[in-house]
């Protein structure tokens, strides 16, 4: 009985291995497909990571080279500064003279749109300028607070210097304000440089497309205007082969005189005997006069 009932069970225990295995391939090829596309998606993220790392290497290079503009605008800045004036009052000439600068400046960029990218470099140089001469300021009236406070110190220092530490403070106190106002300047060319940047790539872009729709257009009326060429080549070629083909029947009709003779019957059998009669005696007569012959005058002598 034992013996008997072994069979079935391993056949029981081949399709549940069987079963298994299938499962198991399954699950197996499952597990691949999934990891290609891991390793799909993970170089797409390397492409964009390396397209954003260069993107970021030209953005730090344009920065660069603004940095280069705006430190050469710092040196021919410091060159025209004039040393026989005043220092304080040639800093704070220097400072309204470049707020009022780029005051001018946000009012004009609107309208100069065709330059996003000169606009921001503009500001920024701006922007940087004022930094530098209120930080100049700063420093000269800080300078000129410690030589105040030194003079005072002394014995024979006159009444005229008793106004001094006042106006050396109302001097520092201008330019903290002037500085902080070049800061807030700066920040603001800042991002204006950023919003032209992306305006101007937004610009690029939508030319690109313009240009993209437009060759697709001309690609479009080219295939057009041949087609047309074509159609009217095939109708021409058509009334030509029509035109040869009515010249060629006209000239293979033949010439007769057969449908006058008919007409002339038909008369005849529509009249009377009485008129055809006449009508014969007519045409004889007609024959008579048109068959005498003329007599030379001679003859008749």
């Amino acid at each position: 009985m034992a013996d008997q009932k072994r069979p079935p069970q391993e056949e029981e225990q081949a399709k549940k291995s069987g079963e298994l295995e299938k499962k198991l391939r399954k699950s197996e090829k499952r597990l691949q497909e999934q990891l290609q596309e891991a390793q799909k998606t993970q170089a797409k993220a390397q492409e964009r990571f390396k397209r954003a790392e260069a993107r970021m290497q030209k953005r730090a290079v344009r920065v660069q080279r603004l940095q280069e503009r705006l430190a050469a605008v710092r040196q021919q800045q410091a060159g025209r500064t004039n040393p026989q004036q005043p220092a304080a009052e040639h800093a704070f000439s220097g400072v309204s003279g470049e707020r009022a600068t780029p005051a001018a400046g946000p009012g004009k960029a609107p309208s100069n749109a065709s330059a996003p990218q000169e606009d921001a470099v503009e500001q920024a140089k701006e922007a940087r300028a004022t930094a530098e001469a209120a930080e100049m300021a700063a420093r000269l009236a800080s300078e000129r607070a410690v030589e105040v406070s030194s003079r005072l110190g002394q014995p024979d220092s006159g009444r005229h210097l008793e106004q001094e530490p006042a106006e050396s403070q109302l001097e520092v106190d201008r330019a903290s304000i002037e500085a902080l106002e070049a800061e807030r300047l700066a920040q603001d060319a800042g991002e204006d440089a950023d919003r032209y940047l992306q305006s101007a790539e937004h610009e690029a872009t939508r030319a690109h497309a313009l240009l993209a729709d437009a060759e697709a257009a001309e690609e479009r009326a080219l295939n057009t205007a041949m087609n047309a060429e074509a159609e009217a080549e095939v109708a021409e070629g058509m009334a030509l082969a029509a035109k040869d083909q009515a010249e060629e029947g006209f000239e293979e009709l033949p010439v007769s005189t057969q449908p006058l003779t008919d007409g002339i019957e038909e008369r005849l059998q529509d009249t009377s005997p009485a008129e055809k009669g006449a009508q014969l005696d007519g045409d004889d007569e007609l024959d008579d006069t048109e068959e005498l012959p003329a007599v030379p005058k001679q003859e008749s002598e």
